[in-house]
């Protein structure tokens, strides 16, 4: 759900290391970075574990689900390159936990980065190397970790973001919100009421699942094309305008993949990746391409599509 905060955990399986040094740790934040640049989302805490990770997403236009199959695919295929390994690493699907108050936003930033602490790896979260704790205390942040709205919340005030993590203790109600509850993305972290609003947004939007032929009807009827002239009408503008915006919904939209896209278009998964990704800087550029993706998924009945 575009927007929505969540805190993200994921482990190795029968809880194995997932990071065996400093390297596999550095390979997992510049993947993390990439899907940044690529997906739109944002990065708001992370801290790497020798078994498992935490991540604090707010999602953008692209689902949490497609953002974090991204990232664990890739990791996974670089780790056991690297290892010689085969088979899974990580422990089934990851946990999701929707963060629906403001009031439990800076204690489970506190909470991601005492992990270290509380697994005694160091003494204070600002000596721990692999959590985003230093970047909110005494370093600028990279591009792909957002810091500002946490240090928000400390605009006037005498007491820093450093401080607070060190003298905050997790409430007993929020420890166990976080780590108790069913798998999967349908946990919670707000009041009854706060809960409800959210899983009422989620209820409205879950019907939202799309499919190559929804998506290429929606751009054809736009375009006045007909999917013979998509298919194999070249050197056009609008045809090849047509097939990238095409490309970028079915890279973005819920439940179609750039791969199906490119069967249905008969051409390779790196070429359609290679139009999504066109018409995705185009869209940042001009206001043009925005508006006509906008109208394109008002025909799929999407109120907004923002990049």
């Amino acid at each position: 759900m575009a927007g929505q905060f969540y805190h993200v955990i994921q482990r190795g399986t029968e809880r194995k290391p997932i990071f065996r040094d400093d390297e596999d740790r550095e390979r997992f934040l510049s993947l993390v970075a990439e899907g940044v640049e690529r997906f739109r989302h944002e990065i708001h805490a992370y801290c790497l574990m020798g078994n498992h990770f935490h991540l604090v997403v707010r999602v953008g236009p692209t689902p949490l689900a497609s953002v974090m199959q991204n990232l664990s695919t890739r990791y996974v295929q670089s780790f056991n390159r690297r290892y010689k390994r085969v088979g899974p690493l990580f422990q089934g699907r990851y946990k999701a936990i929707i963060v629906a108050a403001d009031d439990y936003f800076l204690p489970l930033l506190a909470y991601v980065h005492q992990n270290p602490v509380k697994a005694r790896k160091v003494s204070r979260a600002a000596d721990y190397r692999w959590s985003s704790h230093r970047y909110y205390v005494s370093q600028p942040p990279p591009e792909c970790l957002s810091t500002q709205y946490g240090l928000s919340f400390f605009s006037g005030s005498t007491e820093s973001f450093d401080q607070y993590v060190e003298r905050e203790m997790i409430k007993g109600d929020l420890k166990r919100g976080l780590l108790r509850g069913a798998k999967g993305e349908n946990r919670v972290l707000g009041n009854v009421e706060e809960v409800a609003n959210v899983l009422a947004r989620a209820g409205q939007l879950s019907h939202l699942k799309f499919d190559v032929d929804g998506i290429v009807n929606a751009v054809l009827a736009e375009f006045e094309l007909t999917a013979r002239e998509l298919k194999h009408t070249k050197r056009r503008t609008d045809v090849s305008d047509a097939k990238k915006v095409a490309a970028y919904l079915s890279r973005t939209l819920n439940g179609v993949t750039v791969t199906q896209y490119g069967r249905f278009l008969g051409i390779h998964v790196s070429t359609a990746a290679n139009l999504a990704r066109d018409w995705e800087r185009r869209m940042r550029e001009d206001e043009k391409c925005r508006e006509m993706t906008s109208k394109i998924g008002k025909r799929l009945g999407i109120d907004s599509i923002t990049i």
